[in-house]
């Protein structure tokens, strides 16, 4: 087949797939690609969407098809493989050599050594690449070791120039592209020898001296290798071991970035630490980078394993859940399996929290989900600036977990307790904090003082004086928490204590009367198992993140789609006034503890009460 007829086919470029209009003729598309280092004709099997010709452009169309006529031959290409057996391949750039006047293909398979620093330096700034050599050398070595992706230096050039290369002809062209292959070499044997080793720190005697080093360092680590590993992906063919040194390097890459901020931030008052200091910090985190690195291409040159999972990028995982409207159950489960990775990045944004620390508007949502999972994992490492964010802001507490602070966070904290009972009775105590949060935190201790980890005697003793300690002294859940956790407990001696709570009006007999208490002061007195009691009572350690929020209403699928439709119903114009009809409390007859009208299986002060 030898005719030509307009049409559009799919081509890949960059590992990703678009749509172009052309001509077409049986297996093979030509289309004009603008976006060459010479805009010229490209040449492309539509079957795989691969190009044939590679990255040199015909001049006219005329040639192209000259081409095609010559390669068809060369194999049955409705069949081939997207990467040409080399034969064919060989074939192919010697016909493109020929077309093209010769010394297109051929002469690069013929490298010069690279030119040195400087010399590469100053070929950058002629033509006008964004990027440092620093970051270019750092990008290449990521890309020669990447399992999975095979390196193409022409698509690492473009990228790395933006997508606006140089308009170049002829040997420009090819001398252009030696100057990048050459330094691809120099980086392709350093990897062969796992070999990484960043720049000389040089001479820095100024607070701007450190803060170029500090930007230094983050192209040569964040911009280079690491993208150059990644290459523009979301996820990889990665062992797990793998995965967590990738995110351990870019954790400590990140390390660059907060002391570079903080010294901008406060470059208006005087920085006491000398720069010394601060380069002996620099040089620390330069050899925990480069010792890790160098561990990482060694296991990427001797694991050879091709039953590697495709692994997402750690800060993937966390953009999901914090952009998450459904359960993002997957993210999840991944976090969860790979514990060792995400912990210590779970543990640093919940201390940013807590310390306020920096713009958290992006990540901020995604806690909601990293606190389950740390209750999960029954992290205990989670507990200290756990409970520093929930000592906070009530409103900024709410924003953080919403309605688990009600439902989940108690055995959250029973799962994440580390022992330290001061802390956790300083939130119990504290009369700035959410009220919820507060009754949270007593559940935690109510546990702990059943599983003995806690001395009851003292914990009567606390539970005593805790009537005229606690504040405020007026209707507050602080008090529900407080009598739960002597009903809890047994302590039938503080009854009429409780009693007197009651009388001076401390609990809202509509949200629990004392006969309640009474009740359940008297199952705990007749038990065997305060512990298993208490687990009746949902205070009982956190387990399973999906299964438990699986049951939420929010992310049910009904609830996505009543959300869906009243965002398109709010976009529809405004409609004209209505009555106004008298509006009764359908739950006003419920009682604290009878089943839930939701239906959610619950008792009702668990679940909608609140």
């Amino acid at each position: 087949m030898s005719e030509w007829s307009e049409g559009t086919f799919e081509i890949v470029t960059n590992v990703r797939k678009r749509s172009v209009a052309g001509i077409v003729s049986g297996e093979f598309g030509i289309y004009f690609d603008e976006h060459c280092n010479s805009p010229g004709w490209m040449v492309t099997h539509t079957g795989t969407g691969m190009s044939i010709n590679g990255r040199q452009p015909f001049e006219d169309v005329e040639t192209a098809k000259e081409f095609v006529a010559r390669v068809r031959p060369l194999a049955e290409w409705n069949d081939i493989d997207p990467e040409s057996p080399p034969d064919v391949q060989r074939a192919i750039n010697e016909i493109v050599d020929n077309l093209n006047g010769g010394g297109s293909v051929a002469d690069l398979m013929q490298v010069p050594p690279y030119m040195g620093d400087e010399a590469f330096r100053e070929f950058l700034g002629e033509h006008g690449c964004p990027a440092s050599l620093e970051v270019v050398r750092m990008r290449f070595l990521g890309a020669a070791v990447t399992p999975g992706v095979d390196a193409d230096v022409y698509l690492l050039v473009e990228e790395l120039f933006d997508y606006q290369m140089p308009k170049l002809d002829g040997e420009q062209r090819v001398e252009f592209l030696h100057a990048f292959l050459g330094l691809f070499q120099v980086a392709d044997e350093m990897s062969r020898q796992c070999r990484f080793a960043l720049t000389p720190m040089g001479e820095v005697d100024s607070l701007d001296g450190v803060k170029e080093l500090h930007s230094r360092r983050i192209d040569e680590v964040a911009f280079g290798f690491l993208e150059g590993v990644w290459q523009g992906e979301d996820e990889l063919s990665l062992s797990k071991t793998q995965a967590a040194m990738l995110t351990a390097i870019e954790e400590m890459a990140r390390t660059y970035e907060v002391r570079h901020l903080d010294i901008l931030n406060n470059e208006h008052r005087t920085i006491t630490q000398p720069v010394t200091e601060l380069c002996q910090e620099i040089l620390a985190i330069d050899n925990s980078i480069e010792t890790a690195t160098t561990s990482l291409l060694e296991d990427f040159r001797d694991n050879t394993s091709v039953a590697r999972p495709f692994i997402k990028r750690a800060a993937i995982l966390i953009d999901e859940l914090a952009r998450a409207e459904a359960l993002p159950r997957d993210a999840i489960r991944q976090c969860v399996e790979r514990r060792d990775e995400f912990v210590p990045i779970f543990l640093r944004i919940l201390r940013d929290h807590a310390d306020e620390l920096g713009d958290m508007d992006d990540i901020e949502p995604a806690l909601f989900f990293i606190v389950h999972i740390l209750g999960e994992l029954g992290e205990q490492r989670a507990f200290a600036p756990l409970m520093d964010s929930l000592a906070g802001e009530p409103e900024r507490v709410d924003e953080m977990l919403g309605g688990a602070i009600t439902e989940n966070l108690p055995k959250i904290l029973i799962s994440v307790f580390d022992g330290d009972t001061e802390r956790l009775c300083g939130l119990m105590n504290n009369p700035d904090a959410d009220e919820f949060v507060r009754l949270a935190a007593f559940e935690a201790w109510t546990y702990y003082v059943a599983v003995g980890r806690i001395d009851r005697t003292e914990a009567e003793q606390y539970l005593t004086a805790a009537f005229e300690t606690l504040q405020p002294r007026d209707d507050n859940y602080v008090w529900v928490a407080w009598l739960e956790a002597i009903a809890h407990l047994g302590f039938a001696d503080l009854r009429e204590t409780v009693r007197k709570a009651f009388e001076l009006g401390r609990v809202s007999p509509t949200i629990l009367g004392f006969d309640d208490f009474d009740e359940i002061l008297d199952k705990a007195k007749r038990s065997d198992n305060l512990v298993a009691f208490l687990a009746e009572d949902r205070i009982a350690p956190f387990t399973d993140t999906i299964e438990v929020l699986s049951t939420w209403h929010c992310f049910s699928e009904e609830y996505i789609r009543a959300k869906a439709q009243a965002k398109r119903e709010a976009a529809r114009p405004i409609q004209p006034f209505q009555p106004v009809h008298t509006a009764t409390n359908p739950l006003r007859n419920v009682g604290r503890n009878d089943p839930c009208p939701c239906g959610s299986g619950k008792k009702f002060k668990k679940c909608c009460l609140p």
